[in-house]
């Protein structure tokens, strides 16, 4: 649907989803407000999906070594998939995999990660961690708690290195509330750790805002691939793509050339 005929819509349609709303008629206005989200979902006034820009920061060879492959979903209407491959040598994230699914039943996506911290579902819980391939460090991720207010809490993803032996604390990246850890893992040399993060902003467009007004705010995420060499344990960010809907991200592999 092109988009002046999506706006068109929103603004001969959306007064009525209002006028029943308010009215008590929820089941109609749920239909509504579904119709409007279809709209936004179905053309471009939602935000354009953005490919990175390349060439980015440069890691040495000998520390970030080989390719990182990387898949994103992105659940809007239809799902779409990519698969990036960033060479931290030379600051390239390039786009190798475009992929698009009518849903979520029609899925074709690798089922193998890198393991053991490729993909991950939370800090809190499982406190993922895993060992470098030489046994001298420790990449792991832990949650924290913030009282915000009386009633209410903020939440901290920690990303930490630790020497294997001793347990002693080499990095610690206490990561913004709306950052969030989809994965770590280490590079075959065990010179180096890459983050898969991602920061999430809601919606503001038209259509997202009556979505958010219904209690679902729609969430945008643009995904970041962090690479810490273990020589400086500065971080080198990659930025992989924004204006992701519900992103789910993993590392599929790093592997040598």
């Amino acid at each position: 649907m092109p988009y002046g005929l999506g706006t068109a819509f929103f603004v001969a349609f959306a007064p009525h989803c209002l006028v029943l709303s308010f009215a008590g008629h929820i089941m109609r206005s749920t239909v509504c407000i579904g119709m409007l989200l279809y709209v936004c979902f179905a053309t471009a006034g939602c935000g354009a999906q953005h490919a990175p820009t390349s060439p980015q920061r440069v890691v040495a060879g000998d520390v970030a070594s080989g390719k990182i492959l990387v898949d994103i979903l992105d659940s809007r209407w239809h799902e779409h998939y990519y698969q990036y491959e960033i060479r931290p040598a030379n600051g390239s994230v390039a786009l190798t995999r475009e992929e698009t699914f009518n849903d979520y039943q029609h899925e074709q996506i690798p089922h193998e990660y890198r393991q053991p911290t490729g993909a991950i579902d939370d800090c809190l819980l499982k406190k993922p961690a895993a060992k470098s391939p030489d046994g001298k460090y420790v990449a792991g991720c832990k949650e924290e708690s913030l009282r915000n207010g009386q009633f209410s809490f903020k939440y901290f993803q920690i990303f930490f290195i630790t020497e294997a032996e001793t347990g002693k604390e080499l990095f610690h990246w206490k990561l913004d509330d709306w950052r969030r850890i989809h994965g770590f893992s280490w590079s075959p040399n065990s010179q180096s750790v890459a983050l898969l993060n991602s920061t999430q902003v809601f919606g503001k467009g038209p259509f997202e805002t009556i979505w958010a007004w219904a209690g679902h705010p729609v969430p945008h995420d643009t995904v970041y691939l962090s690479v810490i060499p273990v020589s400086t344990l500065q971080p080198v960010e990659y930025r992989i793509r924004g204006d992701v809907l519900y992103a789910f991200t993993r590392i599929l592999d790093w592997s040598l050339d």
